[in-house]
């Protein structure tokens, strides 16, 4: 590959990674907070978010590019091309990771939410101290394994102007009648990125088998201590007033 094609695309590659960053950064956030809030808000609020879902979930990405980037303006929300795809494709984003947090929660047993409940706590302190970190636990490596669409969907910004790897990919192969050579570049970029991701996955999940075999702890890793709950005396204690 010649090396000024590289060279020429790696400002493209960094501008599609601070899309893939933005987007996940404030999309998975606001995925989490869809898919607990269908899961535990009364049935009424939860329709409301699951048809909000659906509608990002319904829609293709380029649609919702084209509306935020084309459609906003007419009512007087004029974004620049970079930020009405962060906002689109976070939007999207949070749609379809939602439902991956709902069922991350739904896989933990009930008996632990029964159990907070037993000791006083709240749907809120329940979440918070119970069964959320399981449920993020849960959802880690399905969300790395995400990001990579995530990475990948970012080509769609090249409709708008963004100057990301597909855009530079074929507009500079256009100027100098080498396309095929750019969008090899860019296609072996998209290739590298996802692999590296991929190992990212692989390790989560290895990494999340031993620490469960080690602990003996069938969701999420080892289960927490419910706040106020007392602590079991030592062993010592136990065996002492055995004898006694």
């Amino acid at each position: 590959m010649n090396m000024q094609i590289i060279e020429a695309m790696l400002p493209a590659l960094w501008v599609s990674l601070q899309l893939t960053f933005f987007i996940a950064i404030i999309g998975f956030p606001l995925g989490a907070v869809l898919g607990f809030g269908m899961y535990l808000l009364p049935r009424w609020a939860g329709g409301v978010l699951w048809v909000i879902t659906e509608i990002g979930r319904g829609f293709p990405a380029l649609v919702v590019v084209y509306f935020v980037a084309f459609g906003l303006p007419k009512v007087g929300f004029v974004l620049p091309p970079f930020l009405a795809v962060v906002v689109a494709l976070t939007y999207t984003t949070a749609s379809y990771t939602a439902e991956t947090f709902r069922s991350s929660l739904v896989a933990i047993p009930a008996g632990q939410t029964e159990a907070a409940r037993a000791v006083g706590l709240g749907t809120i302190q329940t979440l918070w101290f119970v069964t959320g970190r399981q449920a993020l636990r849960i959802a880690l490596a399905p969300l790395v394994g995400f990001l990579i669409l995530v990475f990948q969907g970012t080509s769609v910004a090249y409709s708008v102007g963004v100057p990301e790897l597909m855009s530079v990919a074929y507009t500079d192969g256009v100027v100098e009648f080498t396309v095929g050579r750019y969008l090899l570049v860019g296609a072996a970029m998209y290739l590298i990125v996802s692999l590296l991701l991929e190992s990212l996955i692989g390790r989560i999940t290895s990494t999340r088998g031993r620490k469960s075999r080690r602990r003996g702890s069938p969701v999420g890793g080892q289960l927490p201590v419910l706040p106020g709950t007392p602590k079991a005396p030592p062993e010592a204690s136990l065996r002492s007033h055995t004898v006694s």
